[in-house]
């Protein structure tokens, strides 16, 4: 409706001048026609597809910065646990000296011993806790993974105005991260 009163505003001005724009060769009707389906256009656009990618784009950096979140936490867990070893090493060894003042024989096996066990204890939480480390790493890695391939295939879709079965979009996906990995390796190993 406001198109049709744009371009009958717009013949009037041309029957009234015949000068000017017209003057140039330009069909002042058209023109006009041409800029109100420019702006219908581009308010479709911005209200449908851009601020919709945008806002998806947006929560996705979120959980991303929530999961590097996690990954920090672990992280810290980690060295309070390794701090944890250290104190419980610096333990033993000051109660292996209070032994050793006591008597020699007794203090060599039970400073062997002492050592011995924090050692385990010491190898046995490092062990415990890189593999619960690997397994929650492995775990974000996995799932931004999934979650990447998830939203790459949607914004491929909606840009191509066609969904790839999900299959194959998998697959490709796959590949192209693969590749991009390898890629990323060469280059750092450069």
């Amino acid at each position: 409706m406001l198109g049709i009163a744009i371009v009958h505003a717009a013949e009037t001005a041309q029957a009234t001048s015949s000068g000017g724009i017209g003057a140039l060769g330009i069909n002042l009707n058209a023109f006009l026609f041409q800029v109100v389906n420019f702006a219908i256009l581009l308010f479709l656009l911005q209200r449908f597809a851009y601020r919709p990618i945008l806002d998806m784009l947006e929560t996705r950096r979120g959980e991303v910065n929530d999961s590097l979140k996690k990954v920090e936490a672990i992280a810290k867990r980690e060295k309070a646990q390794k701090k944890e070893e250290e104190k419980i090493l610096n333990q033993a060894a000051s109660q292996a000296k209070i032994i050793i003042s006591e008597s020699r024989d007794q203090a060599k096996s039970i400073i062997t011993e002492a050592e011995m066990k924090a050692t385990d204890r010491a190898k046995q939480l490092t062990a415990e806790n890189e593999a619960r480390l690997n397994r929650e790493v492995e775990k974000l890695r996995h799932e931004l993974k999934s979650e990447a391939l998830h939203y790459i295939a949607l914004a491929t879709g909606r840009m191509l105005d066609e969904k790839v079965d999900s299959s194959k979009d998998g697959a490709l996906m796959k590949r192209i991260l693969t590749e991009a990995e390898l890629e990323q390796k060469k280059n750092s190993n450069s």
